[in-house]
């Protein structure tokens, strides 16, 4: 498989991570402070699962801790698709960023990727 050097990486978390979620629907916030969890991200998307019953195209914003400063991170976006399971929900999120939380998501993401490097294999 050729690498397409214009796409984003995308991080798997070996543990889902906890995040709080904001819904807006219409403008109108909906829900405020959902659990959810957090399968994968990119600096484009983030793929996660909740309880929730979210429609598509609606307006959220992710939040959670940052590895390395305990930061709550905020990032927007939008719902762009929708898988259900017999439990939960699974969301593909389109994240709209500006640069500074492009920049900190980028951070975090890479610190991650370096404590999970550093830890022994389990294999």
């Amino acid at each position: 498989m050729r690498y397409k050097r214009e796409e984003a990486f995308r991080y798997e978390f070996p543990t889902p991570i906890i995040a709080t979620l904001l819904v807006y629907e219409e403008g109108e916030l909906l829900a405020k402070d959902e659990r959810c969890e957090v399968i994968n991200m990119s600096l484009g998307g983030a793929r996660i699962r909740s309880s929730l019953n979210i429609k598509n195209h609606s307006r959220v914003e992710l939040r959670y801790m940052m590895v390395q400063n305990n930061v709550m991170l905020m990032l927007p976006g939008d719902i762009v698709w929708k898988e259900s399971t017999y439990t939960h929900q699974h969301y593909g999120l389109k994240l709209v960023l500006d640069v500074e939380a492009e920049d900190r998501l980028l951070r975090d993401l890479k610190a991650r990727a370096k404590i999970m490097q550093s830890l022994p294999d389990k294999t």
